[in-house]
């Protein structure tokens, strides 16, 4: 299974910022975190798999604290 990543503009542009992929059994949230990092001025990250919509971090939430294992 492959999980897509697109980084999102904050100015709501049609065309992510960046779109990067990674195979199944990655760290999916701190690979996420990680692209929100990379572009700091990016609105969040959508993750899909298999096309379809998995979740979205906002640029502020990643910054807040880790969920609870």
């Amino acid at each position: 299974m492959i999980y897509t990543f697109k980084v999102h503009a904050a100015d709501k542009t049609p065309e992510p910022l960046e779109t990067t992929h990674c195979a199944h059994g990655a760290d999916v949230l701190s690979q996420a975190k990680a692209l929100i990092e990379k572009h700091p001025e990016c609105e969040g990250v959508e993750v899909l798999v298999l096309g379809a919509r998995l979740f979205f971090i906002p640029r502020s939430e990643a910054r807040g604290s880790s969920p609870a294992a």
